[in-house]
């Protein structure tokens, strides 16, 4: 028969087995995150490289663009609008000769 002093050790041993190879095993993990922190930083970087690459040929061409189409100059960023004096907001008359009637 089993004595409850061996059931006891051999519970005791089975728990300190599992927790060494939980051990062990969250040892691993970290390693594991560690090493896709590391890989992530380092394809980041790369990105960040592309993307500022890229968003600096975005303004370069947007800039020439920009200065063959519409230059800008001093009136253009201090300059006064000018518009008509007269309000035109009702259609000016027109007296025309009268044409040739249409068909029926």
């Amino acid at each position: 028969m089993i004595t409850l002093l061996r059931l006891v050790r051999g519970t005791i041993l089975l728990c300190a087995v599992s927790v060494i190879i939980s051990l062990f095993a969250v040892g691993s993990i970290f390693n594991d995150i560690s090493s896709l922190y590391t890989d992530i930083m380092l394809e980041l970087s790369d990105f960040k490289v592309i993307v500022n690459e890229t968003w600096q040929e975005i303004l370069l061409a947007n800039n020439e663009r920009r200065y063959r189409v519409e230059p800008y100059g001093f009136d253009t960023i201090i300059g006064r609008v000018r518009r008509e004096s007269i309000c035109s907001c009702a259609p000016i008359p027109t007296i025309c000769q009268r044409g040739p009637e249409g068909p029926r």
